[in-house]
């Protein structure tokens, strides 16, 4: 399509398809102070052919990247997001139109965590998994194999936890196949006291989330 888009290189941001166009959201390139000033930062870009990419707006969410980056309830929605401000994004957003957003949640009742892994299924924004990284954040170290699922973004339930596979985030994408929600590989992030990342390869299943 193109080997030169018109935004600036970066990667861990989100990517969607929504309105007939794919929407790039965010993204992180420490390397790059002109666009990056923050690390991370909080555009929007849309293409309806990657091609030609248009610059949509700076949005009012933190900048971030690896947030969860759903479409549901026709909308496009931010989901949490990383610990490079120093602090956990617990926040929650939602756009009609990619261009304008609404915050629907401050500090939603699952964090602090980072590298989430997080999908839509049945009606809902499902939440699942990821860790704290006390060497950009502060907080306890904590790898989570818990699951989070809401209906609107605002309200949350905690539908399950100590799952029997390994806690786990870093899952690029999702996939929802044959009315179940999948679980493919991931791992965890090192930190100073559990300096060896994890990888892994195995594949889990849900009908239900559980529920």
């Amino acid at each position: 399509m193109t080997d030169s888009a018109a935004f600036a290189a970066r990667d861990g941001a989100g990517l969607v398809a929504f309105r007939d166009r794919m929407w790039l959201l965010g993204g992180w390139n420490p390397r790059d102070k002109e666009h990056f000033p923050q690390i991370c930062n909080s555009e929007v870009w849309c293409s309806a052919d990657g091609a030609d990419w248009q610059f949509v707006t700076h949005a009012p969410w933190e900048g971030r990247h690896t947030a969860g980056y759903p479409v549901h309830d026709g909308r496009i929605w931010i989901v949490g997001g990383d610990a490079n401000q120093g602090h956990y994004q617990s926040d929650v957003w939602c756009s009609e139109d990619g261009e304008h957003w609404e915050q629907v949640l401050d500090d939603a009742p699952w964090g602090p965590r980072v590298l989430h892994h997080t999908v839509v299924f049945e009606g809902a924004i499902w939440l699942i998994g990821g860790q704290t990284v006390p060497q950009f954040a502060p907080a306890e170290e904590r790898f989570y194999a818990d699951v989070w699922r809401s209906t609107d973004g605002a309200a949350w339930g905690h539908v399950a936890d100590g799952l029997p596979w390994a806690p786990r985030g870093l899952v690029g994408g999702s996939a929802i196949h044959d009315g179940r929600i999948w679980l493919l590989g991931g791992g965890t992030y090192d930190t100073p006291t559990t300096p060896t990342r994890q990888f892994r390869n195995d594949v889990w299943a849900s009908a239900d989330g559980p529920r």
